[in-house]
């Protein structure tokens, strides 16, 4: 009976632009499956994917549900580092084949987990790729502080109102009128949300076609880049955006950006800006209180029992009283 493979293929985009294209990777783990008479049932892509984690993308869970079910009894990819980089996924890769008498075969690392010789290379193999990749990580943020002074791209889009042209930013003709106007309408009602419904009904959106709200007001405001100042190195990267958090002031890179407000505007919102937040309060606003016979403070009936020694509640959706207060207010309606 033939062997029933997968083919895996994760290449990156800068692999992609060193030649090192998908089809290359099917072509070469074809070959290798036709040479030993396996039978190729499935290709799983997952390109421009990162190595850091991959047990999660829907190819992944594809993969791992044929793997269960016999569709396939091994996976073939060009390399281990094409497979993942994270140790921990990549063991736990290993011990769900070998759960399900299932094999890893990699071609450029000559190694196949069906073997016991093939299952510690494996490990090995693993931990090397995690620490490549960790170094890789250590290598790119080491060049931002540079970067950053030579006034380079340090990757993702342009703020809002630029755009990227040569690796130099400059204005863009449709979204920079749009955040001039929003510092002019600022500077005149003061409010965030004034501005934002002003350039909504305008039929102005941001750049990913949604409505303007406060908080990306108050974000394109308080960027002093509309003024000319250009802020870098100031955010620790993170996947994710609402997680990211600001590094120490003194980390932080200033370079010169073409300016779509005067610095007297900007400097002027920015007081504005600061006045608004000194302006907030954190303390709540005092609830309802109630006056009933049956409250929570103000109780004119009050519980005596051990249990809860505090005012006696009505009976309500939202609250409901200890079966021990229930019956001493019942015995107490009963006296009377």
């Amino acid at each position: 009976m033939k062997k029933t493979v997968g083919i895996w293929i994760r290449v990156s985009t800068e692999d992609q632009a060193k030649g090192e294209s998908p089809q290359n990777h099917e072509y070469r783990c074809r070959l290798f499956s036709e040479a030993r008479e396996w039978d190729v049932k499935e290709v799983y892509h997952l390109e421009g994917v990162s190595g850091k984690s991959v047990i999660n993308h829907p190819e992944a869970k594809r993969m791992l549900a044929d793997v269960a079910k016999g569709h396939i009894t091994g996976l073939v990819f060009s390399k281990l580092s094409r497979l993942g980089r994270n140790t921990k996924e990549m063991l736990e890769l290993a011990d769900y084949f070998r759960h399900h008498d299932a094999s890893l075969i990699s071609l450029g690392d000559n190694l196949d987990t069906a073997s016991p010789s093939g299952r510690f290379f494996y490990t090995l193999l693993a931990a090397f790729g995690e620490m490549e990749r960790e170094e890789i990580v250590s290598r790119v943020k080491g060049s931002i502080p540079a970067r950053a002074h030579m006034g380079k791209s340090l990757g993702g889009e342009a703020p809002f109102g630029y755009k990227w042209v040569n690796n130099k930013l400059e204005l863009d003709e449709k979204e920079a009128p749009i955040r001039k106007l929003m510092f002019e309408l600022f500077a005149k009602h003061k409010r965030k949300m004034t501005v934002a419904t002003i350039l909504n009904e305008k039929g102005y959106r941001t750049r990913r076609g949604e409505e303007f709200g406060s908080t990306s007001v108050g974000r394109y405001l308080s960027d002093p880049i509309a003024k000319g100042l250009r802020r870098m190195n100031y955010m620790e990267s993170s996947s994710n955006r609402k997680h990211a958090k600001l590094k120490p002031q003194e980390e932080w890179i200033f370079g010169e950006a073409p300016a779509i407000i005067s610095e007297e505007l900007w400097d002027t919102c920015h007081e504005i800006l600061v006045s608004l937040n000194h302006g907030k309060t954190k303390t709540r606003r005092p609830g309802y209180t109630s006056l009933a016979a049956l409250s929570c403070a103000n109780a004119a009936i009050r519980c005596t029992c051990e249990a809860i020694r505090r005012g006696m509640y009505a009976r309500t959706t939202r609250t409901a009283r200890t079966k021990s207060c229930r019956t001493i207010w019942r015995q107490s309606i009963a006296n009377r």
